[in-house]
This record gives structure tokens, sequence and C-alpha cells, in this order.
């Protein structure tokens, strides 16, 4: 703290000697403006052996002689007190170019050594100082110590998920890098989850609209079928495995972002595919998840009667093309099973 108290004074040191200098070279440039000598020395206020001027005097006055035989201050100042008080600095000239007069100049000068002196002003940020001095800075400044403390003590019970944090804490560093107030990033990340939520929520209503109209479609398509025709769908996606189902209902089409659950092609598309599987439902019923270990499992369980010339493989209900009904069902399967190494071979091929 001693250090920066001490830069602290040599700032307010600088300051009064920039004014001081300033003055006395804008008196100069007026005595040169009225041909007379520049003052050799005073106080400062017009009381030494010299001219007084406009800027010996910045309350004003009425540019007469007080009676005593010094010199009056000339009414105006020369056209161009701005080029001559620049120097020939272009830089300079474009910020005294601001001001209307040289009282206004003075003022302005003033103006800054107060506001400096008064610590309104930020001290630059010690880039190439020590880690000691850059703590030192941000502590002074209420900026936390690590990017971290960002996201400490949010407001309004903000809190940081655990899918975002990774996030968050990327922007909070890139933040840090640049000494944001916490203020300034507490806004940003209020206004990103704000926004967030909008969009979430136009979404959920966008979704909505979408598996009403596919809804619609679809029942225009099915008629009252529809309600069997969508629980096919479901048992044909049950079993193709775990997990799979669920990726296919939460995905969405890439280019316009409408969930494929919600596309009536695609559901046109499942529906055939469940018929084509499971004709009419007989192979397994509606909802069974591992269709073709059901379907092994039921042709193992006929097989074990064949041996047996009393089972009811032999002797059970006849339908009407002579056989049994066990008998006709062991067909069933099988040629189900024929048709999926068929279609397996399709795909591989």
């Amino acid at each position: 703290m001693a250090e920066a108290n001490d830069a602290a004074q040599g700032t307010d040191d600088a300051a009064a000697a920039a004014a001081a200098e300033a003055e006395a070279q804008a008196a100069a440039e007026a005595a040169k403006a009225t041909g007379d000598d520049p003052p050799a020395g005073g106080d400062g206020t017009g009381q030494g052996d010299g001219i007084t001027s406009a800027l010996s005097d910045p309350d004003g006055g009425d540019g007469e002689g007080d009676g005593d035989g010094k010199a009056a201050a000339p009414a105006d100042w020369p056209d161009d007190w701005k080029q001559r008080m620049a120097g020939g600095d272009d830089k300079l000239l474009k910020r005294i170019n601001r001001f209307a007069s040289p009282g206004n100049v003075i003022k302005s000068l003033v103006a800054a050594e107060q506001k400096i002196r008064s610590g309104d002003t930020v001290p630059p940020f010690p880039a190439d100082g020590s880690d000691e001095d850059k703590a030192a800075w941000r502590e002074q400044q209420g900026i936390p110590k690590e990017a971290g403390g960002y996201l400490e003590d949010m407001p309004n019970g903000l809190v940081i998920g655990d899918d975002d944090k990774e996030m968050m804490t990327t922007f909070a560093q890139a933040m840090h890098d640049h000494n944001a107030p916490p203020g300034i990033v507490h806004t940003a990340i209020d206004t990103y989850y704000k926004i967030e939520e909008q969009r979430l929520a136009e979404v959920a209503d966008r979704d909505e609209q979408q598996r009403q109209e596919t809804e619609d479609a679809l029942r225009t398509e099915w008629g009252n079928d529809y309600r069997p025709m969508m629980r096919r769908i479901h048992a044909h996606l049950d079993g193709l495995g775990e997990g799979v189902k669920d990726a296919i209902m939460n995905a969405r089409d890439v280019r316009t972002g409408r969930p494929l659950a919600s596309t009536p092609e695609i559901l046109l598309a499942l529906a055939q595919t469940a018929v084509e599987i499971n004709p009419a439902g007989t192979i397994v019923p509606a909802g069974t998840t591992d269709v073709a270990k059901s379907v092994a499992d039921e042709i193992a369980e006929i097989e074990a009667m064949i041996p047996n010339q009393g089972s009811a493989y032999y002797t059970g209900p006849k339908e009407a093309n002579g056989n049994t009904k066990l008998f006709n069902r062991l067909r069933e399967l099988y040629e189900y099973e024929e048709n999926q190494k068929a279609r397996a071979k399709e795909r591989a091929a």
C-alpha cells in the first residue's frame, strides 16, 4: 500500500508540474503575441516583473491597467493562439481545438488535476509488474484474485450447472485476462441465461406445433389405424437395441432443427419397416423389446414337442389347411427368420 501511495503522490506531482509548465508556456506565447518580453519570474499571480496576461487571471478582468505602471492585458489573443500553444504538435492541436478560448484550456487542466488528486481516476494495470503488483491492483479494483471468483456468489441466486461449468470457466478466464469488473461479468452471464431460457421456450413451442402437425398428417394417412401403427413403431424401435430408440426420439434434422420423431416421412418409413418385420403384429406381441430372442425361444419350445407324437404339435387344434396350429406357427416363425437373414445380407452387401 505504501508503494501505491507513493505512486499516487508521484502522479499528483507530475500533474501539478505539467499544469505549471503549460501555464508558463502559454504566458510566454502570449508575451510573444504582444511583442513584450516574457515574464522572468514571479509567483504566478501577475504581481511579478512580467506582464499581466489572460493566463495569469483565469477568472477574467477588464483588460485595463491598475494605474501602478504595470502593462495592461491584451483584449484578445491572436487568431493563431491554438497553433502557438500546440507548438507544432498536430495531436496536441487536435485536443486544443476542442476549446473555444485559452481560459477553457486552463479550466480543463485544473479540472483534470483535481480529478487526479481526488482519486477518481483508475491507475493503469501493471502489465509488466510482478504477480504481487497485479494481485494488489486487482484487489484494489474489486476484481477476484482468480478467474473462478467471478462464478462465486452470483447475483439473484444464479447457480452454474454442471453442463455449463466448462463453458463458463472459459468465459470467466477470458474476462479475468482483461480485468473485467465483477458486475460486468455477472451481467453478461445473467443475460446469457435469459437469452438461453427464451430460446429453449421458443424451441419447446415450435416442437409442440410440429408434433401436432405430424399427428394430423398421419391421422389423415392412417385413419383409425393411427394408434395401432404408432404402437408398432414403438415396438419396432424397442427391438433395435438399447439406446437406439432414445437416439432416434431425441434426434433433429440438422438442416431445419425439426425433431425426427415429428417428421411424417420418417414415421411413415418406420411404420413400413415395422409391418415388414412383424406383419399384422402376428409374429410377436406389440411391445416386445427383443423380437429375435422371442422368436428363437418360441421356435425352441415348439421344436421340443416334435419327438413326442402325442404332443400338441401333432394333436392340437387344426386350422383350415388341415395342419395343427403349432405346425403352422412353426412354419411362420421359420419364414420370419429366413426373411430376417435375407434382409441382413442385403444390408451388409
